[in-house]
């Protein structure tokens, strides 16, 4: 994963794109790694769930934990 980040830092500043660190977060899903994910040395907050167009997303393995609690849980 970390390498993912790193090549698409360097894509998105080729083409004048810069990855802000304070609004990029982490979700990892089937991965057994603890090790933190960094941005240009800086380590990214790693997150249990997200919203993204009014829909919380989660892991499915965290279904479980966390059963459906409404229409917008994916």
């Amino acid at each position: 994963m970390q390498e993912k980040i790193n090549v698409e830092t360097f894509m998105s500043s080729q083409v004048g794109l810069n990855i802000h660190k304070d609004k990029t977060k982490i979700l990892k899903v089937n991965t057994t790694t603890t090790e933190p994910i960094t941005l240009n040395g800086i380590s990214l907050k790693e997150v249990q769930s997200f919203t993204y167009l009014g829909s919380i997303n989660r892991p499915a393995e965290d279904e479980q934990d966390h059963p459906q609690e409404g229409p917008d849980l994916r």
